[in-house]
């Protein structure tokens, strides 16, 4: 994943429900994704999932601004970044209050976890698993800089565990246990058992047309895949990476023109953000 930067730290305002979404639980958290599940898609088979690695604060009020203001149904989660680690030492108000909004609007929230392809103790991951429950109260885990050695896959390997460490996962904080990998690329198969989304591709717009998938990914759901494109040209070239996406037998996209060391700390602009969501639900 591309680095980012921690901004300084504020406040995010709770917003209301969108229309359509599910009603708020008690405190401004709605009811879980459900235990386990993929991101649900959307009526065409293709929701987004955004990588939400801006920091909540009033400098950055637009973009969660435009992720509670979409349709109901054209997102399916976000990543939420609290450090570009994890969760850090303790909890941080304006990411506690941007969760629960996004929640509250009936956007599944994933918790960042970085694994440093495996060189991370399984330890320190599981600590950050532990804090994003107990502290932010989430739908389940990310992923991120995930390996794609299959000896790191199987069930009592470095991924196999993390995956069952969520999955047990127990209290009145776990408002579901999905997980998501990100290797960014094409992976080992075995993974498919480590995740419930994978992200196998995370890359430039100029790379993703020469991408090419492993054929195995054909046997699998498109919810259980995600790819991320930044760089991109504009609403056409964007409209034929969803095409794309769609193709490829991909339920979960996240198209941006911003570049650079972090080409998520906005909303995509310009306008592209409101033509990929009517991209996602086209014919």
């Amino acid at each position: 994943a591309a680095a980012r930067q921690v901004p300084p730290r504020h406040a995010l305002d709770a917003r209301a429900p969108r229309a359509g979404s599910h009603s708020p639980r008690p405190g401004g958290a709605s009811p879980s994704v459900g235990p386990s599940a993929p991101a649900p898609a959307g009526p065409k088979g293709l929701t987004a999932g955004i990588p939400a690695y801006w920091y909540p604060d009033a400098a950055s009020t637009a973009a969660s601004a435009a992720v509670l203001a979409a349709p109901a149904e054209a997102v399916s989660f976000v990543i939420a970044d609290v450090t570009t680690t994890g969760t850090g030492s303790s909890v941080d108000p304006a990411w506690l209050a941007a969760v629960r909004a996004y929640r509250h609007a009936g956007v599944a929230v994933f918790g960042y976890v970085d694994t440093s392809y495996g060189r991370v103790s399984l330890a320190s991951a599981e600590a950050n698993v532990q804090h994003w429950y107990s502290w932010y109260g989430v739908d389940g885990i990310f992923f991120d800089n995930a390996s794609t050695d299959p000896t790191l896959a199987a069930p009592d390997a470095y991924y196999g565990r993390l995956y069952r460490y969520v999955k047990d996962m127990t209290g009145p904080g776990v408002l579901g246990t999905t997980v998501v990998l990100n290797p960014g690329t094409g992976t080992a198969r075995p993974y498919m058992a480590d995740a419930d989304i994978v992200c196998d591709f995370e890359g430039t717009e100029a790379s993703y047309a020469a991408a090419t998938p492993p054929a195995w990914t054909a046997a699998y759901a498109p919810s259980r895949f995600w790819n991320i494109v930044y760089a991109s040209a504009g609403v056409t070239p964007m409209r034929n990476d969803v095409a794309l996406a769609r193709a490829r037998g991909v339920g979960n996209v996240f198209i941006t023109t911003l570049a650079g060391a972090n080409p998520y700390d906005a909303m995509p602009p310009g306008g592209l953000w409101e033509a990929e969501i009517a991209a996602l639900n086209a014919p």
